[in-house]
């Protein structure tokens, strides 16, 4: 399948541009795919962290968090989210997330493809 018919490509190509100015942003912006694996992350508090966004794509939200916790909080709300549902969070972190957020990115048939997500201190 080419780059152009391939609807998760074509999102992560838009996500990356659209965070490129989130590196200013006291946040962390990231995208997953359906099976919850980092494909774009960007962020002045994913710096704050010492990451680089090349340091976690393609990593999974249990890598990232370092548990295997299914019910963590930050791994339920995008799980639930690729269900359809609602996805707002509070918590805090290494970064003291306070509110986090996380949508769903849908193809032109309305298919949830992957998360789109912020969290912000």
């Amino acid at each position: 399948m080419s780059e152009s018919n391939n609807p998760t490509a074509v999102h992560d190509t838009e996500a990356a541009s659209l965070l490129e100015p989130a590196d200013q942003l006291p946040a962390i912006l990231w995208t997953t795919d359906s099976a919850l694996m980092l494909r774009t992350c960007a962020g002045a508090s994913l710096i704050q962290l010492g990451l680089r966004p090349a340091q976690v794509t393609k990593m999974s939200l249990q890598e990232f968090f370092q548990t295997d916790d299914p019910d963590f909080l930050p791994i339920r709300m995008p799980r639930q989210a690729l269900a359809g549902k609602e996805a707002r969070y509070n918590m805090e972190s290494r970064v003291r997330f306070l509110e986090s957020h996380v949508e769903q990115p849908r193809d032109a048939d309305g298919h949830i493809i992957s998360t789109l997500g912020w969290g912000w201190t």
